[in-house]
């Protein structure tokens, strides 16, 4: 018997006036890890590693129609949210992004399987984060209508192998 993945679910925070705070549980661990659902939605969270998480969000595998939206992200070692080999339609939508010298996004490969299909729109990286979007040398993504602010590198992308 197989197990079905999620699917058509929702994770939200407060309404649109305020997030809810979501700290580490374990030092060292995302706060979220994600793997191979579908058309899962997930806002109005504000993620804060307190220091202590090397990834805040991590993503990966097929996740179609997944949405990480309405949320920010502070306080994390290496980087905000990693997208490692995600396939399908992966968006991140208005999100805020606030560290120093760290990587907001970083969209990487996972072995042989490059990320695909990645939006990040209407986000804000205030920084220095260096980069503010680390995009891998086999990364198929679009950047549009996001707003950087005292960064090192806005968008730094890897060559290709």
């Amino acid at each position: 018997m197989g197990i079905s993945q999620p699917k058509n679910v929702v994770i939200q925070g407060w309404p649109e006036t305020r997030q809810v705070l979501w700290k580490p549980a374990v030092a060292g661990q995302p706060l979220l890890k994600i793997a191979d659902c579908e058309a899962l939605t997930v806002s109005n969270f504000a993620f804060s590693g307190a220091g202590k998480s090397q990834s805040l969000v991590e993503i990966r595998g097929a996740c179609p129609g997944l949405v990480l939206t309405q949320s920010s992200a502070a306080a994390f070692a290496k980087r905000a949210v990693l997208l490692s080999g995600c396939t399908g339609l992966v968006t991140l939508n208005r999100l805020r992004i606030v560290e120093k010298g760290a990587a907001g996004v970083a969209v990487l490969s996972d072995g042989d399987t490059a990320c695909r299909d990645v939006v990040i729109e209407g986000c804000r990286f205030e920084g220095p984060l260096n980069p503010a979007i680390d995009l891998g040398a086999d990364a198929d993504a679009t950047v549009r209508d996001c707003r950087f602010h005292q960064n090192a590198a806005a968008i730094e992308l890897e060559d290709s192998p």
